[in-house]
């Protein structure tokens, strides 16, 4: 999400449900790990004590960077970052 000129834009929404239980789920996680945006790097100290009352429970975040549907199967996916 972005917010420009006072307007909140979500590039998309995505919803699966798999009502009759016939579909499998499959995690494709990539071997390399995100690099965050130049911005997120110069002012991660800014950031992060934005965040220091948060309840962390561990380290690793997992993004969803992509979603197949393909013979009853959902591929996610995903890259970590730390």
């Amino acid at each position: 999400m972005s917010f420009r000129q006072k307007k909140l834009y979500t590039p998309s929404i995505n919803v699966f449900t798999n009502i009759l239980g016939d579909t499998s789920i499959v995690f494709d996680d990539s071997s390399q790990s995100h690099k965050l945006p130049t911005f997120v790097i110069e002012h991660a100290d800014e950031l992060l004590m934005a965040h220091r009352h948060s309840n962390t429970r561990n380290n690793d975040t997992i993004r969803l960077n992509d979603f197949n549907y393909i013979d009853k199967t959902l591929i996610l996916n995903t890259q970590r970052s730390t």
